[in-house]
């Protein structure tokens, strides 16, 4: 595999490379998981205990890197002279763009060792410290409007920067790799330390052209709240402040119009216009669209854009490196190999296909998934977005999912029955879906994009996308922590405390799975966008909330989850909806958690406590059917593609929401952090620690 390198550097897929995909695709297991995997546990377990214990690195190099890697940096440190101080020939796999520059990389070391410092105290906040930045906010306001000095104007940019933090919990998730056997950790140390920096840097570069060149900009005036806004925020611009004044950056810069995907000058209604030729390569998910030279729209290849080819060149040859590593499952190598080589595809307007056939069939104790995947942060939420997801694959959690997937052919069936002819029903006989547990580290749109997600389904963009054949990722250690940092406190607010007693992030997740079974089933993605516009993923994330929870029902009525877990379930589905209704209408998340609300407060399953509290009436025998038939009649409107039931559907459940928590509570929660920030560490068997950091010791000797 690896001596045929002149492939690599094809830009188009070889024959050899299409008989790897035909060959892997026709030999491959449907699901993860299994006596294989179990067995390289066993093998893996094995090899730590022969290893020796003793540590790598040191307390004060493994914080240094933990920062180093949270902050975007991703150098590393051992302390080789013995002194406990951070010198600069000690490092390890510095980027080029700060090893350039001696002062940079100064510069670099300092943010580092403020984010080691600013570590401990990324902790949860509450409702007062948000008051209390909020005043700030309005202190600085008053100084500003009184004189508009540029003293006073900074301050209120960093009070501003400072508040759009607050929208979000820190969640810290430890990382264990040395569960896996040495080949699979070998794998993920080169996939965090040498493939991350690129995808974040093309992911910068993908939400404005000038990202990389404000990345550096902080880092020379070594400010560590402007540099950690920018690295969290996926640029200068705030999320959730509205203000031309909230920004990472003390210049105010301006966004470039349409980050440079399409041309400036062009609107929503020139995207529309467009749309009438829909098979035209323009309108594909993977390209840029710019002026010809004889004034008619052309693509480019998103692969060639000038902003980050230098980048995405170098990810794809990482990603080749990978395919050198023995003892990893050929499903995975494949992967990296098919991979990177549709990075190097200039001529096709949708070069992913390939690798995602992979990604879904991968059979690997890590699930590996790097690409430009979602579109939504896109210039009209229309161009893909580079992100990576690594996840150590959670066996036990896997194989429940893989119990309830018996229940998709039969849910397809009935709202086959129940839409009618009209409808084109799924044959998941021939194929069901991969369902995959894992603890997550995500890097690119995943991380910082504007939500961390609990889950996945890919691929999902067209043409390929948005059909009956995917694969769903569960993010265990996000699905816990947005619960239990987020929806809880929120809870704690607005629902019936005895209900809510005994409640844990983890009692969402068998909702969750059901969540994204219900995402494969019903009126096809693709037709629901195109027929009810800004409407589209409101609906079809409530359908998912909705006939989830039906398809639990059936569940628990087959004994394949216990009633304690179905009855959890039902509970945790008012702390998710909080979170939603705290987004409000102008987001989808709020608008389906409304609809969602109404619906099922009309039908009794959500009662209002004496207290002036809400909880589910668990004793409600009329609670399966409020689920399917709310999710059906969204799946009606979502086959017959009616914008303007929708529309009505949505606006009237606004004003049926309960008076009181209109009033009252939404007021609240809407103040409260509605998301989560990453910040990880990792943990490496120290036989891997010591020979990763030899190579890149190497390499950096080869380099100077």
């Amino acid at each position: 595999m690896v001596k045929d390198k002149k492939m690599i550097k094809d830009k188009s897929i070889t024959d050899k490379i299409k008989k790897v995909l035909v060959g892997t695709l026709a030999g491959a297991s449907m699901f993860v998981g299994g006596e294989a995997i179990a067995q390289q546990h066993q093998q893996g377990a094995q090899e730590i205990q022969d290893e020796t214990q003793q540590s790598f690195f040191s307390k004060q190099e493994k914080e240094f890197n933990t920062a180093s890697y949270n902050l975007g940096v991703y150098m590393l440190w051992k302390d080789v002279n013995k002194n406990g101080k951070v010198e600069t020939s000690e490092l390890v796999n510095v980027p080029n763009d700060i090893n350039s520059d001696p002062k940079l990389l100064e510069n670099a070391v300092s943010l580092t060792e403020q984010g080691v410092k600013l570590a401990p105290s990324l902790k949860p906040h509450n409702q007062d410290y948000i008051k209390k930045i909020r005043s700030k906010v309005k202190s600085a306001e008053e100084a500003y409007k009184k004189n508009s000095s540029e003293e006073n104007k900074q301050h209120l940019r960093k009070t501003l920067r400072d508040l759009d933090q607050t929208f979000r919990q820190w969640a810290k998730h430890n990382i264990d790799f040395s569960i896996l056997p040495e080949a699979y950790q070998k794998v993920a140390w080169n996939l965090l330390y040498k493939v991350t920096p690129f995808v974040e840097k093309v992911f910068l570069a993908q939400r404005d052209p000038n990202n990389l060149k404000y990345r550096i900009d902080l880092i020379k005036k070594g400010e560590l709240e402007d540099y950690l806004h920018l690295n969290i925020s996926g640029g200068v611009w705030c999320l959730t402040v509205k203000d031309d004044l909230c920004s990472s950056h003390p210049d105010f810069p301006k966004k470039v119009p349409n980050a440079g995907q399409w041309p400036s000058g062009f609107t929503q209604e020139d995207i529309n216009r467009i749309k009438s030729s829909p098979n035209d390569p323009i309108m594909s998910h993977f390209v840029n669209v710019v002026w010809s030279g004889n004034g008619s729209l052309t693509w480019d290849s998103i692969n060639n854009s000038p902003y980050y080819k230098d980048e995405l060149r170098r990810l794809s040859k990482e990603l080749e490196e990978l395919v050198k590593i023995i003892g990893i499952d050929t499903s995975l190598s494949n992967y990296f190999l098919i991979r990177a080589n549709e990075f190097l595809d200039l001529k096709n307007p949708s070069p992913y296909q390939s690798g995602d056939l992979l990604w879904i069939k991968q059979k690997s104790l890590l699930d590996v998934l790097v690409g430009n995947n979602e579109e939504y942060h896109g210039a009209f939420e229309r161009i893909g977005m580079m992100e990576m997801n690594i996840g150590i694959i959670n066996e036990s959690y896997t194989k429940v999912g893989q119990t309830l997937q018996q229940l998709i052919q039969p849910t397809e069936n009935k709202i086959s029955v129940n839409l009618g002819e009209g409808y084109a029903i799924r044959d998941f006989t021939k194929f069901q879906p991969p369902l995959v547990f894992a603890d997550t580290i995500y890097s690119g749109d995943s991380r910082s994009g504007g939500y961390v997600g609990g889950a996945k389904k890919f691929p999902n963009i067209e043409p390929f996308g948005r059909t009956e054949f995917y694969k769903n990722v569960i993010a265990l250690n996000n699905i816990t922590a947005r619960m239990d940092l987020v929806s809880l406190p929120m809870a704690k607010v607005v629902m019936d405390q005895k209900q809510l007693a005994d409640l844990i992030g983890e009692d969402s997740i068998i909702w969750v799975v059901a969540h994204e079974m219900a995402h494969g089933l019903g009126p096809s993605n693709s037709y629901i966008i195109s027929k009810l516009g800004e409407y589209a993923h409101a609906l079809e994330e409530a359908k998912a909330d909705l006939l989830g929870m039906a398809i639990l029902g059936q569940a628990v009525r087959q004994n394949l989850i216990s009633e304690e877990e179905w009855k959890n379930a039902l509970i945790s589905i008012i702390p998710s909806y909080l979170r939603g209704l705290s987004y409000g209408v102008d987001d989808p998340h709020g608008t389906g958690s409304i609809l969602q609300f109404a619906e099922l407060y009309k039908a009794g399953v959500i009662v209002e406590t004496p207290e002036g509290k809400y909880k589910i009436d668990l004793d409600n025998p009329q609670i399966y059917d409020a689920f399917y038939e709310t999710a059906l009649k969204i799946m009606t409107i979502q086959q017959e593609g009616d914008y303007k039931s929708a529309k009505n559907w949505i606006k009237e459940s606004q004003e049926q929401l309960p008076k009181l928590l209109q009033e009252k509570h939404i007021p609240v929660i809407g103040e409260m952090p509605r998301d989560v920030y990453l910040w990880y560490s990792f943990k490496f068997s120290p036989n891997v620690e010591r020979e990763m950091m030899g190579e890149m010791q190497k390499e950096m000797t080869k380099g100077n």
